[in-house]
């Protein structure tokens, strides 16, 4: 963490100390929150003591206030804190209290804004509901229950907490730093266009968005983002079912070795647990949804430190990023059911399982090209030849007439039908085997009875002996990896219980990319193993960094 936050500060303020910020002609271009911020970097530029290298006084005064985070100390406990040191350390710069060293971060753009929400996800005591104190929607209170009596507000606890990290100020402390300022200005300026794609500006889609907004792009200063969230357990275990949801902006003006570096990602908000938001995920995003409507509309004024002038700065979000369950809280199309697919839409070939009682998908070969054999193939997918074309997604215009008098209603008062879980993880089961007996097709796979009444089931093409599931897991073990490239999964593979678990979403990549295409050669059927070969350099060429 001492490390994250040494590398955050080296970013933010490398170069500075050359910025000529004394100049007449510069203070009159400065705005008020530049000259606010460098005169913060001129504070920041001070020794915390004679002769001490570790530490300016910024860079302490940030490392307490982490501290006090980390440790859960109270602002009085911080403030009396900073008294002892001062008494023991008189020569010591530090801010006289809490709210002194608070001002300074929130000059340097690192705070964050509590807005109270909803305990049923209904609605945020935010801008005309901020003096309110029960829901709107379901009439809950916006304060936990307490025994003692409340004397005023400020001696309440909220039920729940979003907290919001404001979006413009960091945007704007991008371009203060010399350095930073220039690579905003990467994917215009240096990125090579010599046909291959190695960055979002080569794709279609941020070309198209050029072409329908000339007066966004013309100036390259203007931040193209893309959002990013994910459910996870904050305390790190799978057996406490809690769900807290960072909600994660990433900058795509800048290099593809830079933007996706710790430092340049911007951890937009944290919306609390213990469940998931859901669709209600829309209440929370708001004030971020406010900001970036602002951002491009009118977008805000803004210092450049490579010109020495100020600027309006604009901002659009051009695309998420997010696994297929989180997709539906944030697209609103829901990816389960008959019509789960956000790209075949009202065309999704759906099929309803009678005996394994869940939505089978078919019709993939339609994305195939015409001309492909696997269109004429019969036996291996549900006894036809297919010669559909692709299904046409939606246009923009589409989706926003059909959702023009959409009502959407917030909040989780409502039941949940629970779960089913006798099922086992595998899918390969007896009711699977009836539903292939039910459609017509893989004859070699549908149950037997015998006269006994039993039912016997043959053995799908990827099943492994134990003997193959050895060798699989062996090889996987036994792989030597160059440094760096991945974990240690060796660690994760037990060859006595022939499983593999444990390992990081990395390595999954690595496995696919490399070693599974070596494992599965003695482990599967030739048939099998090439198709699981191609599918591994499929991903390991989208994967790639050109």
């Amino acid at each position: 963490m001492h490390d994250d936050i040494d590398g955050l500060l080296h970013d933010t303020f490398r170069n500075i100390e050359g910025e000529p910020v004394q100049e007449e002609g510069m203070r009159k271009a400065l705005s008020e929150d530049a000259k606010r911020f460098f005169k913060l970097l001129e504070e920041g530029k001070q020794e915390l003591y004679p002769e001490c290298e570790k530490f300016s006084k910024l860079s302490f005064t940030i490392r307490l206030y982490l501290f006090k985070s980390l440790h859960g100390l109270s602002n009085v406990a911080f403030s009396d804190l900073l008294e002892l040191l001062k008494e023991a350390f008189p020569l010591a710069k530090l801010p006289e209290s809490f709210n002194k060293a608070k001002n300074m971060i929130k000059d340097l753009g690192l705070h964050y804004e509590k807005i109270h929400a909803c305990p049923n996800y209904c609605m945020l005591f935010w801008n005309d509901n901020a003096k309110a104190d029960n829901c709107s929607v379901c009439g809950s209170s916006r304060w936990k229950r307490s025994n003692r009596a409340w004397t005023n507000t400020s001696s309440k606890v909220p039920a729940k907490v979003l907290r919001y990290f404001p979006l413009k100020p960091r945007l704007q402390r991008i371009f203060m730093c010399l350095e930073t300022a220039i690579a905003m200005r990467w994917h215009a300026n240096e990125r090579p266009n010599d046909g291959n794609l190695r960055h979002p500006a080569n794709g279609e889609a941020w070309k198209d968005f050029e072409s329908l907004h000339p007066d966004f792009s013309k100036d390259p200063r203007n931040v193209r983002l893309g959002l990013s969230s994910d459910g996870f357990n904050p305390f790190r275990t799978m057996s406490i079912s809690h769900s807290t949801w960072p909600v994660m902006l990433m900058n795509y003006n800048l290099s593809p070795w830079i933007c996706m570096k710790p430092e340049y990602i911007m951890l937009s908000m944290i919306i609390p647990g213990p469940s998931s938001p859901g669709n209600d995920i829309d209440v929370y995003l708001q004030p971020l949804i406010a900001e970036l409507k602002e951002l491009w509309e009118t977008g805000i004024e803004t210092y450049d430190a490579e010109t020495k002038q100020t600027f309006q700065m604009r901002a659009a979000l051009l695309w998420t990023i997010s696994d297929f369950p989180a997709l539906a809280m944030l697209s609103g199309w829901i990816t389960k059911g008959r019509l789960a697919c956000p790209t075949c839409n009202y065309d999704t070939c759906s099929l309803y399982l009678k005996h394994s009682h869940k939505m089978s998908y078919m019709g993939h070969r339609r994305f195939l090209p015409h001309d492909h054999p696997l269109r004429k193939e019969k036996k291996s997918f549900d006894g036809k030849e297919e010669h559909r074309p692709a299904p046409t997604p939606l246009s923009g215009l589409e989706v926003f007439q059909e959702l023009l008098e959409f009502n959407n209603v917030f909040g989780k008062g409502k039941k949940k039908r629970p779960r089913d879980n006798k099922e086992k993880k595998s899918k390969d089961h007896v009711n699977a085997r009836y539903d292939l007996k039910e459609m017509g097709i893989r004859e070699e796979l549908q149950p037997r009875e015998d006269d006994d009444g039993s039912v016997s089931l043959a053995k799908a093409c990827f099943y492994m002996e134990p003997k193959q599931k050895s060798i699989f897991c062996t090889v996987i073990k036994n792989a030597k990896l160059p440094k760096g490239c991945a974990s240690n999964i060796s660690e994760r593979v037990q060859v006595k219980e022939m499983k593999i678990s444990g390992y990081k979403s990395h390595d999954a990549h690595f496995i696919m990319h490399y070693s599974l295409q070596v494992a599965v050669r003695k482990a599967l059927p030739k048939s099998v193993s090439l198709a699981l070969i191609r599918l591994g350099n499929f991903f390991k060429a989208i994967c790639s960094r050109s």
